[in-house]
């Protein structure tokens, strides 16, 4: 304001002129008085009250508006970012919602999957029959029948699509985001009735400084200020957070008061620009022309204040004539005869200072009411502009969405139409469809380049052998390979409790999620035909070895021969040079095992022995790296009908002797088995699960330990040493010795056992 600016720069040159005092000696300081010119009425610039006031007093007014000139400022400009970022938001959810739209009527459905089978029948029909006039009538009727399943397809689809749009305009967020822009301008008449009415306090205050009369009020002394009613968003609406709602400030630094929003949406697709979008349209415009009104009432507030104050300054000086004025008063009201008021006559003095008074008041209007009410007006006017052309944007992007919707599937049926014309065409020239027909969307073309018909080919034997035959008691090497993966996620060394196998067994029996994991005979296997497996396999112990098992169910393929088993040993220990006992997978499909050699026939087909293959290097293969123990693996295939053979060949296979014929006991020409004790106790308790360390509270005692022991009494009994290797015939002629080889079923081939429970 222009009195401002003068107000500053008059303190400014008495602040010059009290330098210029205090330099003077003996001088009394005095308060200083702004002189300003007299000549109101003269002057001619625009006429506003120029009287001198207190410095002091002036140097409050002046920080005090400073603070509010600031402030206003400050706030304005948030007020505006946050304006215009609730523009983007919105403009940019449009957007967004357009393109979301679109890609959702791109979405594939399933029509394809029924052309493409109606067009594979169509060409496997018999060529003789498509002259045939019934025949004719079958094939179009077919047509038909496609048809109207495509049309139901689109029809379903179109729904979808309607329901889709519908909650778009129903989810409620353009509302409360154009809630948020009604709040903001609010909040803009909000800061402007603050602004309005610390400038009436501040030029009060100048009024009554210029009077030199302190009884009337200071700042200190500021009322209540109106406050201005924002909406209060829905809280269904809050809890759904998305990428917009976190660019929306909720924050404010004006007082609000808050006013319940009501609940609005669309019912149909095809009325989604009208009752409803306008009511809400209309309330937050309702609603921002009230919040005007309530900020002009505050003009008339203030008006009705300020005439107060007013009033009481006219009474002060008519009150205020000398002693005779009173004494002929007096006389006037005895020898009054009628209530006539007569007018007051007023000096020089009065009459100036009631154009002093009536000069502010002008002033006062032009400097505070005039402006506030045009920058009301004006933002009132703008937010309701902005509401209109949201509301013409919302209108827009809806609009187009339906007629995207209906344009769209319009052009399905066209397309659905003319593929049908092409089938019937088809079918009356008794042609074949080579060509793959596609319906894209709303596109229909033919793919000259693909061609979905192909002759049938003779399969030969040789292709017959390729296929792996499935019998009802045979496993497919694919079931094999998915139980050996249960296995090993279970326990990688290769022993489960007996309890957790029947588990087991009885899940992947009785399994029918579409998944077959056991052959035809073993599904829906008995408790007791379970309990009968495990125990055949558990070999008289608490637990079963699953390496065992999967090697007993996964014939057929050819057994090795104990020459086949000593071949494969000299052959793994020809490469591992470092008898470490493993080999990487490359280095074991260097290998040639026994049943590479054998021909596919009827029972064992070439992919059944190629995945035999691979099927025991993931066996035996360890769970961290990709390696197998070749040891292990021989010793598990010693097994055989006759558990004691099975036991000698074992110890050939640790010792890397030559194998005895199975009549080498009873021959005393034939070859001999040397072992030691070591060799004994690593076959004889192959296979064994740790059970952990021999205190005296656990009642399995370490069986190595106690079977070491006993091995070397009987070595010293008969005279050899404990590191000594010793023929295995007079080792079995010790009684001790043939009990443990004899009782030892850990070679004893089990499938002969579990193959009786289907027989």
């Amino acid at each position: 304001m222009k009195k401002i600016q003068d107000l500053k720069s008059q303190l400014e040159n008495a602040n010059s002129l009290e330098s210029k005092q205090n330099e003077s000696i003996g001088e009394k300081k005095e308060p200083i008085v702004c002189d300003l010119t007299s000549s109101l009425i003269e002057s001619s610039k625009p006429v506003f009250v120029d009287q001198p006031i207190d410095k002091e007093i002036a140097e409050i007014i002046l920080n005090n508006w400073i603070f509010i000139e600031d402030t206003y400022i400050m706030l304005i400009k948030q007020i505006f970012r946050k304006i215009r970022t609730q523009c983007f938001i919105i403009d940019r959810y449009f957007y967004d919602r357009r393109d979301a739209f679109k890609e959702f009527l791109k979405k594939p459905d399933v029509k394809q999957i029924f052309i493409t089978q109606w067009q594979e029948e169509y060409n496997t029909f018999p060529e003789d029959m498509r002259n045939d006039e019934e025949c004719k009538a079958e094939l179009h009727q077919r047509v038909d029948d496609l048809c109207e399943r495509l049309w139901e397809i689109s029809d379903m689809r179109k729904d979808e699509a309607e329901k889709e749009l519908l909650s778009i305009i129903e989810d409620g967020w353009l509302q409360d985001n154009a809630g948020f822009l009604v709040n903001h301008y609010i909040s803009l008449m909000q800061i402007e009735v603050n602004r309005y009415q610390h400038t009436c306090y501040i030029l009060r205050e100048y009024y009554n400084a210029m009077e030199k009369d302190k009884s009337k009020g200071n700042l200190s002394n500021i009322k209540e200020f109106t406050s201005l009613p924002l909406l209060e968003i829905s809280d269904g609406h809050k809890e759904q957070k998305n990428e917009f709602d976190k660019k929306v400030s909720a924050k404010s630094d004006v007082k609000k008061s808050q006013v319940k929003i009501s609940q609005r949406g669309a019912q149909q697709v095809s009325q989604y620009s009208a009752k409803e979008d306008i009511e809400s349209n209309e309330l937050e415009i309702k609603i921002l022309n009230e919040a005007m009104h309530k900020a002009l009432i505050t003009i008339e507030q203030q008006k009705n204040l300020d005439t107060l104050v007013e009033d009481s300054s006219k009474k002060k000086v008519i009150s205020s004539p000398k002693g005779p004025k009173k004494s002929a008063e007096k006389k006037n009201k005895k020898n009054k005869q009628s209530p006539t008021v007569e007018t007051p006559i007023l000096n020089e003095e009065e009459v100036k200072e009631n154009g002093l008074l009536q000069l502010r008041k002008e002033e006062y209007q032009k400097a505070c009411r005039d402006i506030f009410k045009m920058r009301i007006e004006l933002i009132n006017s703008h937010g309701t502009s902005i509401l209109k052309s949201l509301k013409g944007k919302a209108d827009a992007c809806y609009k187009d969405m339906d007629i995207w919707l209906g344009e769209r599937f319009l052009q399905e049926m066209e397309s659905i139409k003319k593929m049908c014309g092409l089938l019937k065409s088809a079918i009356e020239s008794e042609q074949l469809l080579t060509n793959a027909i596609v319906l894209e969307g709303t596109d229909f073309y033919v793919v000259e380049e693909v061609k979905v018909f192909n002759p049938p080919v003779k399969e030969n034997q040789e292709s017959f052998y390729t296929k792996e035959i499935v019998t009802p008691s045979v496993f497919l090497c694919s079931q094999l390979s998915e139980l050996c993966r249960q296995f090993k996620e279970i326990s990688s060394d290769g022993f489960v409790s007996s309890k957790l196998f029947a588990s087991l067994i009885s899940c992947a029996s009785t399994c029918n999620f579409g998944i077959d994991y056991v052959a035809e005979k073993w599904k829906n296997l008995s408790l007791s035909t379970i309990e009968k497996i495990t125990d055949a396999v558990s070999t008289n112990t608490e637990y079963v070895n699953w390496k065992t098992f999967l090697l007993s169910i996964s014939e057929p393929f050819p057994l090795p021969t104990a020459f086949d088993l000593k071949k494969a040993l000299d052959d793994f220990l020809e490469i591992d040079q470092a008898r470490l006992g493993v080999l990487c997978k490359t280095d074991y499909d260097k290998i040639q095992l026994w049943f590479d050699k054998c021909q596919p026939n009827l029972e064992i087909s070439s992919l059944r022995l190629n995945s035999i293959r691979e099927l025991i290097f993931e066996i035996f293969s360890s769970k961290t790296s990709d390696t197998i123990n070749y040891i292990e693996m021989l010793l598990h295939f010693s097994a055989c009908p006759d558990s004691v053979y099975g036991v000698f060949l074992a110890l050939c296979i640790v010792t890397c002797q030559n194998p005895p014929n199975e009549s080498f006991l009873c021959n005393d020409n034939s070859d001999d088995i040397y072992v030691s004790i070591d060799d004994l106790i690593k076959v004889l308790h192959f296979g064994e699960p740790d059970v952990g360390c021999g205190h005296r509270f656990n009642l399995k005692v370490d069986k190595v330990e106690e079977s070491k022991m006993r091995f070397c009494e009987i070595f010293k009994e008969m005279g050899f040493g404990e590191n000594e290797r010793v023929s295995i015939k007079r080792l079995y002629a010790h009684a001790d010795i043939k009990n443990m080889i004899d009782s030892c079923k850990k070679y004893l081939k089990p499938v002969s056992k579990i193959l009786e429970f289907f027989d």
